[in-house]
């Protein structure tokens, strides 16, 4: 039996199960209507062409080539017999009558013959009515067939839950039979009946407010800081820009050189005896300031030249030298670069301060904000390589432009910064070749490790380094470690994130803590991740990892359960070391308890635990099974090892006991450490609560067609085949397969060039003899253009075309005088060669050009079948008179107006950091949705306004409660008043979430079953312990393969990984990167963290109301209850005593 078969198979029990819930009642597998209510497909509420699908596709029905449907009777009876119905007190039961239903259905018929029907009927366990033997006893008081099933709570939730299930296996049964395909996609499919238009319908006119823009501060105002010259200069400097001190004159005695200075030795002589010391200051004072223009003296000398004298003012602060720099020092550039230029002179000018005064100046320029160039050591070098994510290629051509922009001398050499790389912690690599599906061929399965033992013992050491932690004066209270691994992008990517706990030797004392009251705030953790293994593989299985990387991480994590962190100080290094275990080379040694976990999402988990394909039927913590998870709102018995191996050990031919099927992995890890995966859990839930409301908007309010819903789910399971077809198409492309084809369909290529150009050289019409090496250098070239290994010339494409012209050419000019006789039975032996040659190619081409021609094939086919599906979609809006897709666009927008997207990677649902923004703004989006529901809802609509009011705020309180419970959950340390609130959020929120009708999931059976005791006995809560990283991984690992792809050496590749996670893991480089990145941050006018408190508090206020509101209406359904109880019980003694 093939997946898809037992996968359909399994969903249609889980239905039928449902079903029996309720009394006993016969169904019809195939009649002539599927509309009537004793019919299964109408029960199951599907279309008559999904019904037959969904048939073929669990081999219970056939489809022939006339588009003719029938069922499978032998394959229907071991259906039944099977274990999908083992825990069923009573089995459905198969019966087959021949009789005319036409007479029960009114159907008029032309002919006399019986038409054989076959049905199935559920039983209720514990009602104890009588069950009829055949459909035709279960008749009304009319004397017809009762065409009205029991009635079963949620049903039509339950319908809608398993069509969107099914929808996978009818795309897969219609792209594997063309019957069924060109049946499905009839014309008939399209409802014929025309929807009134609501011509009085409202617009919605409500504009949400945009938010308030946000405005930088300005950082102008920076000055510029100058030295004021001395204003002692020499009297004989022309150029000077200073006023010259009389004391520096060329005098040797009071009396003044008559020949000299002449003017002033007959001014002294004439003041006589009134001559003093001071007398020169004072003439030449009053000279410069019956002279001066402004700050400047001009003057001739005896040479008729004009001197300048400059006045330099003495500044006691910055604004002051700001107002007369201009004057002064403007005026001295532009008298010293009277011959050269101002400009000239003020670059004189900067090269004399920069050798004298180079730190005032580099101040100077940074403080006016202008580019200064240091040099940029490795370490700054390495954290802009390593933050950017640049490849090697991507480095040389940026450093090239950075050298040549900034000059050779602005960076640290190249050999430096590769010395950054060494030092990595050993990694190993190998191949396997594995097959993932019995028969198939196995394909190459590489894989890497490190050794997680000296990697973390490396790590933990750089951590302490780079966050500057002193063990005298903190003390590691406690190490985490986290293990987890996840499938994406085409490899599985495993990892360990370690979490060090601190706290102060010297604890301050502090009062009694109460259940309010939080850690002491001198505690805190630091955390990292780290990658460990790495499987590239397009699938996870549990045998994949058991082969490549499962002993190794077992191993590894044996030692670290099994040995004891040791910190201590190593006096020959100076420094800080770790180990796991003990060691005698290190001094004031402390041993500290770890503690190691396990995260990721279920399927992983059940892998793990041995309980493979067995994640969505059982809980991995307790033994309660998914039909007990509405049932029992409880915990039930707690998995143990020694039950597991038990269940393990008691096998019999293979068969899993309770989904058991091979020993646990890491049994060193007590299960209760086997984390809740808060992240996958918030996505699960959140995308059932959007479907769930989008269903019913769809039903109910937009009143769409049935078949135009089952079209836009057959849409978005059609895009997903696609693009799953278009990911194999690629895949076999790489694998030796398509490599081999490849290079086949090169040389079929080129062999086809050369016999062509051989053909017209062999031909008579050609060119004057040549000599004997001219042919034996042509033979020589087509030899080696066949057997070249390139594609030049060739263009790989769908289609293949004719690129024969280039190569025909190149071959034409080499031949341009060929002989034409004398060696004509050479060239045709070399054409009978290549001729076999060409055969072999294309026979050994043939086969795998037709498997990637199947792959092509159905992707065309999935693409034809949206081309017609949108077609239809259209088809049906022009019937609804609608120019757009509906409400559902609508409700789109909104969503995009908050950042959501419904991602087609996710399945066409919502991601992680899509959930996260609608839960945060689940108040906001559920009023729109209310306005647009009211205005643009059809006249048939059978919801009232006050009835969609009341939807979209059941839907609104149900994410509060949800997301008041994740915030908890999410919670670092909490308190027992945390847990307890926790408590009152979850069972408030799984209340509403099955008052919704929406499926209890494993999801929200592990949040109200043990998320609480998590949240209580493990160190920390789970905040730091959730699996974001885990997924964060994928995006890391995904560029670094798409960095080394062209390395085609496993361990050398391995080997280039392991350098740039040790550039990154370096102490200096996290806090280069960490520094830049908070130089860099955005300044807000309002400071974000106060932005965040104001929404965190708003958020908070929202749970808290959507809670009491709860409370509230179940208080008051309480009293109402007691109150008709009491009233009842009055009425019965009143009855008794009269």
């Amino acid at each position: 039996m093939s997946q898809t078969i037992a996968r359909a198979r399994g969903d249609l029990a889980s239905m039928l199960e449902y079903l029996s819930s309720a009394d006993n009642f016969h169904y019809t597998l195939n009649s002539e209507t599927h509309e009537c209510g004793f019919s299964l497909c109408h029960r199951l509420g599907m279309l008559v062409k999904d019904y037959e699908a969904l048939l073929v596709a669990a081999y219970l029905g056939r489809v022939d080539d006339m588009g003719n449907f029938s069922l499978l009777p032998t394959q229907w009876e071991e259906y039944l017999e099977s274990g999908f119905f083992a825990l069923l007190p009573h089995k459905p039961r198969w019966i087959t009558i021949r009789t005319r239903m036409s007479r029960f259905i009114g159907v008029v018929e032309g002919g006399k013959k019986r038409e054989t029907t076959s049905r199935i009927y559920t039983l209720c366990i514990g009602k104890g009515k009588q069950v009829h033997d055949n459909i035709l006893k279960q008749q009304n008081k009319d004397g017809g067939l009762t065409q009205t099933p029991p009635t079963i709570q949620y049903l039509r939730a339950k319908q809608r839950e398993f069509s969107r299930s099914v929808c996978t296996y009818v795309v897969t049964a219609l792209h594997a039979n063309t019957a069924l395909y060109e049946k499905y996609m009839a014309d008939g499919m399209l409802s014929q009946r025309k929807a009134a238009v609501n011509t009085n319908s409202k617009t919605d006119q409500s504009v949400t407010p945009s938010p308030p823009a946000k405005k930088l501060k300005s950082s102008d105002g920076s000055s510029i800081s100058m030295t004021t010259p001395s204003p002692v200069m020499k009297a004989k400097s022309e150029t000077s820009i200073a006023t010259p001190s009389p004391e520096k004159d060329e005098v040797t005695s009071d009396v003044i050189d008559n020949k000299a200075f002449p003017l002033m030795a007959r001014i002294q002589s004439m003041m006589g005896s009134e001559w003093h010391d001071q007398s020169k200051e004072q003439i030449f004072d009053e000279l410069s300031r019956m002279m001066k223009d402004d700050f400047v003296v001009k003057y001739n000398d005896k040479q008729s030249k004009e001197r300048c004298w400059i006045r330099v003012p003495v500044n006691d602060s910055e604004k002051s030298f700001k107002k007369y720099a201009k004057d002064w020092l403007g005026e001295a550039l532009m008298h010293n670069g009277q011959k050269v230029g101002e400009d000239e002179a003020a670059r004189r000018m900067c090269n004399y301060l920069i050798p004298h005064h180079r730190d005032s100046v580099m101040s100077s320029i940074k403080e006016r904000g202008l580019p200064v160039v240091d040099i940029m050591s490795e370490t700054r070098l390495g954290a802009l390589i390593h933050d950017s994510g640049m490849t090697s290629k991507q480095e040389a051509v940026v450093m090239k432009h950075l050298r040549s922009h900034f000059g050779n001398k602005a960076f640290a050499p190249r050999s430096k910064v590769r010395m950054l790389c060494d030092g990595h912690t050993e990694v190993y690599a190998d191949s396997i070749e594995h097959a993932y599906v019995k028969g198939e061929k196995k394909v190459k399965i590489e894989f890497s490790y490190k050794d997680i033992v000296k990697e973390l013992e490396k790590q933990i050491e750089s951590e302490l380094v780079r966050n500057d932690i002193s063990l005298s004066k903190y003390k590691l209270k406690r190490a985490d470690f986290i293990h987890g691994a996840d499938h994406g992008q085409g490899a599985l990517q495993a990892g360990t994130k370690t979490v060090l706990v601190f706290e102060p030797r010297d604890k301050p004392v502090t009062c009694i803590p109460t259940p309010k009251s939080k850690p002491t705030p001198s505690e805190f953790a630091i955390s990292f991740e780290v990658g460990i293994a790495e499987v590239i593989c397009k699938k996870d299985t549990s045998e994949v990892i058991r082969k490549t990387i499962c002993d190794h991480l077992t191993e590894h994590f044996k030692t670290i359960a099994s040995n004891p962190l040791t910190i201590g100080f190593d006096r020959e290094t100076q420094s800080i070391k770790c180990c796991f275990g003990k060691n005698q080379s290190l001094e004031q040694t402390e041993q500290v308890p770890t503690y190691q976990y396990v995260t990721g999402d279920l399927a992983f988990y059940a892998m793990v635990l041995g309980r493979e394909s067995h994640s969505g039927s059982k809980c991995f913590l307790c033994r309660l099974s998914a039909r007990e998870f509405k049932t029992s709102m409880k915990a039930g018995e707690l998995w143990t090892y020694d039950l597991m191996n038990e269940f393990v050990s008691n096998m019999k031919n293979d068969k899993p006991i309770e989904g058991c099927k091979e020993r646990p992995w890491w049994q060193m890890i007590p299960i209760s450490n086997y984390l809740v995966p808060l992240l996958h859990t918030l996505i699960g839930i959140g995308n059932d609560i959007l479907d769930n409301f989008r269903d019913i908007v769809n039903e109910d309010i937009e009143c769409l067609d049935k078949k135009e819903i089952a079209a836009r789910r057959a849409m978005s399971a059609t895009e997903l085949r696609v693009d799953k077809l278009v990911n194999d198409r690629n895949e076999w492309d790489a694998s030796e397969k398509g490599k081999e084809r490849s290079s086949l369909k090169s040389k079929i290529y080129r062999t086809k060039v050369a016999l062509k150009q051989m053909n017209v050289i062999a031909s008579p019409q050609s060119g004057s003899r040549d000599s004997r090496s001219g042919i034996e250098k042509l033979l020589d070239d087509i030899e080696e253009f066949v057997n070249e290994g390139g594609d030049d010339g060739y263009c790989e494409d769908e289609d293949d075309g004719d690129h024969e012209d280039t190569d025909t050419n190149q071959l034409v000019n080499t031949t341009a005088s060929l002989p034409t006789n004398a060696i004509i039975i050479a060239i045709q032996n070399k054409i009978a060669e290549l001729s076999q040659q060409l055969m072999d190619c294309e026979a050994r081409h043939k086969p795998l050009d037709d498997e990637r021609k199947l792959i092509v094939k159905e992707r065309d086919k999935g693409r034809g079948m949206i081309t017609r599906l949108k077609a239809k979609l259209v088809e049906f809006r022009s019937v609804r008179k609608k120019t757009d897709g509906g409400l559902e666009d609508l409700m789109l927008r909104v969503l995009r107006s908050i950042g959501v997207e419904l991602t087609r990677y996710h399945g066409g649902t919502l991601a992680g950091m899509d959930v996260k923004k609608l839960v945060a703004n689940a108040s906001f989006v559920f009023d729109e949705f209310a306005k647009i529901l009211k205005a643009k809802k059809r006249s048939e609509c059978r919801l009232s306004d006050d009835d969609i009011d009341r939807l979209c705020e059941e839907h609104k309180q149900c994410l509060l409660l949800w997301d008041g419970a994740f915030s908890l959950a999410r919670g670092i340390n909490p308190t027992d008043h945390d847990c307890n609130l926790y408590l009152c959020y979850v069972k408030a929120a799984v209340d509403c979430h099955i008052r919704l009708g929406i499926s209890v999931t494993p999801k929200v059976h592990l949040m109200l079953c043990h998320v609480y005791d998590q949240m209580k006995n493990i160190p920390g809560g789970l905040g730091e312990k959730m699996e974001d990283w885990v997924e964060l991984m994928h995006q890391i690992g995904a560029r670094a393969r798409r960095r080394f792809r062209t390395t085609k050496d496993v361990q050398m590749r391995a080997g280039f990984k392991a350098r740039m996670d040790q550039r990154g893991s370096r102490a200096d480089i996290k806090k280069r990167i960490s520094e830049v990145a908070e130089e860099t941050k955005r300044n807000f006018v309002k400071p974000i963290t106060k932005i965040e408190d104001e929404r965190r508090g708003l958020r908070e206020e929202r749970r808290f109301e959507a809670l009491k509101q709860y409370y509230v209406r179940r208080t008051m359904a309480n009293r109402i209850v007691k109150a008709m109880r009491r009233k009842i019980c009055h009425e019965c003694d009143d009855e008794a005593l009269g």
